[in-house]
């Protein structure tokens, strides 16, 4: 983005030498009752618009030029314009003036091309990210389509037992869901943009949650879960909202319950929130779990009636506290001792008569770096190869991960690590 100084074409020549006589002619009437005074008046503006609208830093020099010309040999009256050394010294801060702002406007100009080739290049890039999602989305849809229609068809058997149609209903409801995330994915450019808007309607929220939970049965039962729903008698059955906003939120909610659950069941309590629970001294608290980090989002969260907020990654500690805070209660520890409150550091335990210190130094360290990187498929995977002499260790970690006790596993591994280092 530099200062263009090409020779601009003849026509534009032409109009700015029109300009340049018309500033003459201004000079001579209106403003002839200031004679030979202010002699450049009326010549800075006609260098503006030459450099803005005619031939850019060259076009605005050329009318300056223009402009001594005129005045160096042309006056209104009796008396030159310039006279003397006030008079020399007055024309050249005039072209000295002139040139500053023919740059000026010559960047001003290259600045708002540029800025208008990249809003092409964006909105190129935009719309080949649209016929991609486009076009993806078409192919999802061809078998979904398929694994929709045959679900319906089967739904209708008379030979097919009451279990399997339950099941192959939920193959039906959980193939209507993929088609509409797939539907959500082509909104991905107006959420970018800023146009993605709310589309409320009618909707029967009581038949919403109840398919939802079924969606999520089949992962439920994989895992031995039961899931449930229960619903207050103060819920309404419709209500006006973004069903398909509001079934991923759900959705996503209890895709990480069932995920993090490995033991009990889980539970999804609807209710309204109103006054009367208050009233009746009834407290309630709502926390957002989430993963921005901006204090914007967080306050926007407190705005729309949470009580506090949690971010990912979260400690177990920080909801016990929120708990504390906001529902006045105090706990009790098993031997009256904190559940914070954390063993010597030492990696040979009461219970482990070896030290964990012994285990091989790449295995301390890929433990440590899966811990740390929050991959606890990973940290499993790697207790499965500790060595018969350390199959208790391998037990404590695994149920350290169970009560989520991360901090602990790596104060073990850490000091691990550094008695190894230290026996080396």
């Amino acid at each position: 983005m530099g200062i263009s100084l090409k020779l601009p074409p003849l026509s534009t020549m032409a109009f700015i030498c029109g300009l340049t006589l018309l500033a003459a002619l201004v000079r001579v009437w209106p403003l002839g009752l200031l004679e030979n005074k202010l002699a450049w008046i009326t010549f800075y503006p006609i260098v503006i618009i030459s450099a803005l609208f005619g031939g850019r830093a060259v076009g605005g020099i050329f009318a300056a030029i223009l402009s001594i010309l005129i005045v160096s040999f042309w006056s209104p009256v009796d008396e030159p314009f310039i006279q003397g050394a006030p008079g020399i010294i007055g024309t050249i801060v005039f072209f000295f003036n002139c040139t500053v702002i023919a740059f000026i406007s010559d960047r001003m100009l290259s600045t708002r091309e540029l800025a208008e080739e990249l809003q092409i290049e964006a909105e190129k890039a935009n719309q080949a990210k649209s016929n991609f999602l486009a076009n993806m989305s078409h192919e999802l849809r061809t078998p979904l389509n398929a694994i929709i229609g045959f679900s319906q068809i089967l739904r209708k058997s008379a030979v097919i037992p009451r279990k399997e149609l339950d099941q192959i209903g939920i193959i039906n409801k959980s193939g209507e869901h993929l088609l509409q995330i797939v539907n959500d994915v082509l909104t991905m450019s107006k959420i970018e943009a800023g146009q993605s808007k709310l589309e409320l309607a009618p909707t029967n929220f009581k038949d919403l949650l109840n398919d939802i939970v079924d969606i999520m049965r089949v992962r439920a039962d994989a895992k031995s879960l039961p899931i449930q729903i229960q619903i207050e008698d103060n819920v309404p059955e419709y209500i006006e909202v973004d069903s398909g906003k509001l079934r991923q939120i759900y959705i996503n909610f209890l895709s990480n319950a069932v995920k993090f659950t490995d033991k009990g069941s889980v539970t999804v309590k609807v209710g309204c929130r109103d006054d009367e629970a208050r009233e009746e001294g009834k407290t309630v608290i709502f926390g957002e779990l989430t993963a921005s980090a901006l204090q914007e989002r967080q306050q926007d969260a407190l705005d729309a009636g949470a009580d506090d907020t949690f971010n990912k990654p979260f400690k177990i500690e920080e909801i016990f506290e929120s708990m504390k805070h906001y529902l006045d209660i105090e706990y009790i520890y098993e031997n009256d001792e904190p559940s914070t409150s954390h063993p010597k550091n030492t990696t040979q335990e009461s219970k482990n008569e070896v030290s964990l210190a012994l285990l091989p130094a790449d295995l301390l360290n890929s433990l440590n770096a899966a811990e740390l990187g929050g991959d606890g498929e990973q940290v499993k995977t790697l207790l499965t190869q500790m060595p018969d002499t350390h199959q208790e260790w391998s037990q404590q970690f695994n149920k350290l991960l169970g009560g989520y006790r991360f901090d602990r596993i790596v104060e073990l591994l850490d000091v691990a690590i550094a008695e190894g280092q230290t026996n080396e």
